[in-house]
């Protein structure tokens, strides 16, 4: 990463903010006390259950409706599919002009 491209600000921010709004817990390594981990308290698990609960139960029941040769045909075209996107972005060149 170069410079201004670094995350690691915005990540220590929203881990301040969200271990201030309680939704999860810093603690120190007892070893080491320079790491600092980050752990969910359960407080949103619920509310996200609830929130995506129905996409996950309609997303299973579609799934089903394959079998597994055709799965794994699935499966085998986004991998192939994510490769491309990998190397695509990875070669940094400019999108073409329209």
């Amino acid at each position: 990463m170069h410079g201004g491209d670094d995350p690691a600000p915005a990540v220590f921010q929203a881990v301040i903010v969200d271990s201030n709004s309680s939704r999860i817990a810093r603690y120190r390594d007892a070893a080491d006390r320079r790491k600092v981990y980050v752990r969910s308290t359960g407080q949103h698990e619920e509310k996200l259950a609830e929130i995506y609960g129905p996409l996950s139960e309609a997303t299973n029941s579609v799934l089903q409706s394959f079998d597994v040769t055709s799965l794994d045909t699935v499966r085998d075209v986004l991998s192939q599919l994510a490769d491309v996107s990998r190397t695509f972005i990875g070669s940094e060149k400019p999108p073409p002009e329209s």
